[in-house]
């Protein structure tokens, strides 16, 4: 006895499907509006960033001239990353 191969047969059963597209449209609808205005705020935005100033200007100076603050923030982050080195090679 010979194996025969089987293919895939769809039977669409129309009222479900009639169901099924009344309930999903609003879904579907809402879902390509959203994105097509997120999309379009997003090239916005980055049109509007790429045009104005920048807001600030960084520097190169010695840590003594750093004001305390970014000196305790420096100091915090080298002290994490000694944790997490001792941590990895121990």
């Amino acid at each position: 006895m010979t194996k025969q191969p089987l293919y895939t047969h769809t039977d669409y059963i129309w009222h479900f499907f009639v169901l099924r597209l009344i309930v999903m449209s609003p879904f579907v609808i809402t879902h390509y509006v959203t994105s097509f205005i997120a999309n379009t705020a997003e090239k916005v935005y980055w049109k509007v960033d790429k045009i104005l100033p920048d807001a600030y200007k960084q520097t190169k100076v010695p840590f003594e001239q750093l004001s305390k603050r970014e000196q305790k923030g420096i100091e915090q982050l080298a002290k994490a990353r000694r944790a997490i080195l001792s941590q990895v090679s121990g």
